[in-house]
């Protein structure tokens, strides 16, 4: 699984216990906005694999194999592992807890034209089960955008992060 992602979800999770606001601009609408309806669209349903991560703006590079989040009839599971596990030497307990290690969670989830809501039911950072997650959504053909701001963590710079993520439908 990508470091970064592993990071923050952690730190995103770590100290929420309620309800995360999503923070719209005019910007965000107008990118969750389609161009043929003029609407804004989130059809979520289906197998995806995530193939960008923003920080900020800033892309991550991919440290693991491609994430997949499974979103089917009000219920959602994703799961990542770190890539290349099998090469690993293991010669520590840390080795082998990382070669074995895989990440995930699921919950369930409700959508708008715009907003896709997941609640966290269980996850692999326990202090993430029970919150709320509410992002911007919008499908395009096999893509799926999907931006939310994490919430301030104390220690770790006193400000909301802005995490962009982009998933590709798979057949």
């Amino acid at each position: 699984m990508n470091v970064a992602y592993r990071v923050a979800l952690t730190l995103g999770f770590g100290a929420t216990t309620a309800l995360i606001p999503s923070r719209t601009s005019a910007w965000d609408e107008a990118r969750t906005t389609s161009p043929t309806t003029g609407r804004a669209e989130c059809k979520v349903e289906g197998v995806w694999e995530l193939v960008t991560l923003t920080f900020d703006g800033r892309e991550m590079k991919f440290l693991s194999r491609p994430e997949q989040k499974i979103v089917a009839r009000g219920h959602w599971m994703w799961v990542g592992a770190d890539a290349r596990r099998d090469t690993l030497p293991l010669r520590t307990a840390a080795d082998s807890l990382r070669a074995t290690r895989i990440v995930g969670g699921s919950g369930t989830y409700t959508t708008t034209d715009s907003t896709f809501t997941q609640r966290i039911e269980f996850f692999f950072e326990p202090s993430a089960e029970g919150t709320t997650l509410v992002a911007t959504c919008r499908t395009d053909g096999d893509r799926w955008y999907y931006t939310y701001d994490m919430p301030p963590r104390p220690g770790a710079g006193g400000r909301a992060i802005r995490v962009s993520e982009v998933w590709r439908r798979l057949p």
